[in-house]
């Protein structure tokens, strides 16, 4: 079985690493489609920084995920990073994340499982294409309301190539990556996926340049 995992490197978090010759990355953000940018719906301005309940994810056509239990544990750097359960969960380093909150002043990186061989939790992400960017969202359901962020960049990165990333580490305000192993034509690839997605208050943080 595919294992993915947290490997920390240049201070980012990865999901899903694991030794790779291929060195192509694949990107398709809001700044880079001739579109109209994204519209962002307000959120609500009260709720303090917590844990996550639930995790959902809808594409402009369709619910991917539906209110996925999120882990309570943190995931940890723990040794060779493994992610301990099938729910996703997410990663806090001071510099590099943070947790969500209406006010956030940070990254929010989440983690969790794709697998081809078997269903987890992240593989409808695969899913997710170029008509997507800036009309579908994602939507942390907290203690005391929900957080929602549109997705502005669906990014394909060599799992090599992760620890690199400087964009991605940058711990930018209002900013949300959903991190896991990619899945296409019904095999596991030698890459993974990233989902960028913003809050209201910071339209345009997907872009990684």
């Amino acid at each position: 079985m595919l294992v993915c995992l947290l490997v920390i490197g240049t201070g980012l978090a990865i999901i899903g690493y694991r030794n790779s010759t291929i060195s192509a990355r694949e990107t398709v953000s809001a700044a880079a489609m001739s579109s109209a940018p994204p519209s962002h719906e307000s959120i609500e301005a009260s709720i303090p920084s917590g844990k996550p309940l639930t995790i959902s994810v809808k594409s402009r056509s369709k619910t991917l995920i539906d209110k996925a239990p999120m882990d309570q544990n943190l995931l940890t750097e723990g040794p060779r990073g493994v992610i301990p359960g099938d729910m996703p969960g997410l990663f806090i380093k001071e510099g590099i994340s943070t947790f969500p909150a209406s006010s956030q002043d940070g990254t929010v990186i989440v983690g969790g499982h794709a697998y081809a061989e078997h269903p987890m939790v992240f593989n409808p992400l695969s899913d997710l294409n170029s008509t997507d960017i800036g009309n579908s969202s994602v939507t942390l359901e907290m203690p005391t309301g929900e957080l929602r962020y549109v997705i502005e960049a669906v990014n394909i990165i060599d799992k090599i190539d992760l620890p690199m990333q400087q964009a991605l580490a940058d711990n930018r305000p209002g900013r949300i990556l959903l991190i896991t192993c990619d899945v296409r034509g019904g095999g596991d690839s030698f890459q993974n996926r990233v989902i960028v997605a913003c809050d209201a208050q910071h339209s345009g943080c997907g872009t990684l340049v």
